[in-house]
């Protein structure tokens, strides 16, 4: 995969960069309500073995996805904040709406 974004990029595609140091390393960004209801949903046990077994494919994925979107509690940012980053990446905002050709001027408010 690598080698083709290099492509992509024009980039010598054998360079290999040092992956040992990670910056930005970000947490989950979510919250959620009942934690241990994640857990059941994205890690491998016998409640989800058996759903499996019982339930087709496209139905229990359909009801795992709306568990998970019920189960994330909304994070406000803040108006100080929503100004601050507004501010960065002002500029940014206005070249993505003109590469795209759509309005982003809500994102600016």
């Amino acid at each position: 995969m690598i080698k083709s974004i290099f492509r992509f990029l024009n980039v010598d595609e054998t360079f290999l960069p040092n992956m040992e140091k990670k910056y930005l390393a970000s947490v989950n960004p979510f919250k959620y309500k009942i934690n241990y209801l994640n857990t059941l949903l994205n890690n491998d046990n016998c409640v989800k073995s058996a759903i499996k077994f019982m339930i087709p494919r496209h139905i229990h994925r359909g009801i795992a996805n709306a568990v998970r979107r019920i189960n994330v509690a909304k994070i406000e940012l803040s108006s100080r904040n929503h100004r601050h980053l507004t501010k960065i990446y002002h500029q940014d905002i206005l070249k993505l709406q003109n590469l795209i050709q759509r309005d982003l001027s809500a994102w600016l408010e």
